[in-house]
């Protein structure tokens, strides 16, 4: 997450995610190599007439082995591409000039934008959200709390830096003079 003044009047926090695309195009990687290690035995067996029968009545192990991994191969690659297409960045503007504040968020691989307005008065804090997980370190976002009760996230994910965190609201509380 980026916090930038663009002018007395105007703060932007801008976040991208990276995580969820990353682990798609690990996926997509790892059902193509998977493909790619069976396509030759696959291809084999059914040009050979008598591996194919053995093949249509189900007697050969192997033959399961690569069909059932060339199933899974392209399982992965679809969900793999599925994550990798959920790249998408989110934008908080706090505009003191407009007393508006405005949230997009858009994927990079589509037309789709999300886009909800505020007004600034409507919030009453910026807080730090603490998400704990057993045995896991600690993770925070930065939430902006609003009169009605809804919560915006500044960030796409939580991540690890606390002080970071504290500070970038303390920012935002200072630039809103909450």
């Amino acid at each position: 997450m980026k916090l930038i003044q663009e002018s007395e009047q105007k703060l932007i926090c801008k976040s991208n995610s990276c995580g969820v695309p990353f682990a798609g195009f690990v996926v997509t990687i790892g059902g193509l190599i998977l493909l790619l290690l069976l396509f030759p035995n696959l291809i084999e067996c059914l040009r050979d007439k008598v591996c194919y029968k053995i093949l249509m009545s189900f007697h050969s192990t192997n033959m399961l082995q690569y069909i059932g991994g060339s199933l899974i191969g392209i399982l992965m690659i679809a969900l793999g591409l599925f994550l990798f297409l959920q790249i998408s960045t989110r934008r908080v503007v706090f505009d003191l000039e407009k007393n508006q504040l405005n949230v997009e968020k858009y994927w990079f691989f589509s037309r789709n934008l999300d886009k909800r307005q505020y007004l600034l008065s409507e919030i009453y804090d910026v807080t730090v959200d603490i998400f704990k997980q057993k045995g896991e370190p600690d993770a925070y976002q930065v939430v902006v709390l609003l009169n009605n009760g809804t919560s915006i996230l500044l960030d796409l994910s939580y991540t690890g830096n606390e002080e970071w965190h504290r500070e970038t609201a303390k920012m935002i509380k200072n630039f809103l003079l909450l």
